[in-house]
């Protein structure tokens, strides 16, 4: 099939190492696709999210950037390690660790919100999801 009959045409928009992220988290593990967006541990598409342990805690340090401003909006230091996370709403991230489930919004200076604890019998499930 010639590509101008194709179904679907692909333009790359930008790679994500060429932004700063780092390729050991640009992986099929690390990646989702949802709509314009993509998001990972270490980034989001348009509304960029970064995540980052610190060597020799259990904590991640969270970043949101703009893309197209190339500049960061927020950040926050989780008090635990983050286990999923994905945009729930084009302006609400969903941050779930092995205990809690947050909210965090990406206007102002608001830090993720708690919304609840997780059921201690799930502690060892894989998250694969997550919605308002």
């Amino acid at each position: 099939m010639a590509a101008a009959n194709a179904p679907i045409t692909m333009k790359e928009a930008l790679t994500l190492s060429s932004i700063g992220v780092n390729p050991q988290f640009i992986t099929f593990t690390n990646v989702t696709m949802e709509s314009d967006k993509l998001c990972s541990y270490e980034s989001q598409f348009q509304n960029f999210g970064s995540k980052s342990s610190l060597p020799g805690t259990t904590q991640d340090h969270l970043q949101i950037f703009n893309i197209e401003a190339k500049q960061k909006m927020k950040s926050h230091q989780m008090p635990e390690q983050v286990v999923f996370w994905k945009w729930i709403t084009p302006q609400i991230l969903g941050i779930v660790t092995q205990t809690s489930v947050y909210h965090w919004p990406i206007e102002g200076d608001t830090e993720p919100i708690k919304m609840f604890d997780r059921a201690a019998n799930l502690a060892n499930n894989q998250i694969i999801n997550c919605s308002l």
